[in-house]
């Protein structure tokens, strides 16, 4: 009886290293993986910004070359308008006094 019970406990003891062994091979795999999720997210965000940084200076480009179109447009207008008014001046102001006048 004595034997078998030292056997129990042998074989208890036994199942308890077992589980303490398993629960510290679990924390190091945790531990593992959550350092893993760490380093992955790092690299995700710095892939992210990075083709922002890309899209950012690519849209900015885009947006640059529209502007640039409508300056030239506004210029053009602009210059029409002062070329209109170069030879229109006298004309309306003669009109103007002339109107006012009457």
């Amino acid at each position: 009886m004595k034997d078998m019970l030292k056997k129990i406990f042998a074989v208890d003891k036994k199942a308890r290293e077992t589980v303490e062994e398993a629960n510290k091979e679990r924390e190091n795999v945790e531990k593992k993986l959550a350092e893993a999720k760490t380093q992955f997210e790092e690299k995700s965000n710095l892939a992210a910004a990075k083709k922002i940084d890309e899209l950012k200076a690519e849209k900015k480009k885009e947006y640059d070359a529209i502007i640039a179109v409508h300056e030239s447009e506004c210029d053009k207008k602009i210059a029409a308008l002062e070329s209109l008014y170069n030879e229109k001046c006298d004309m309306w102001v003669d009109e103007i006094v002339k109107r006012a006048l009457q």
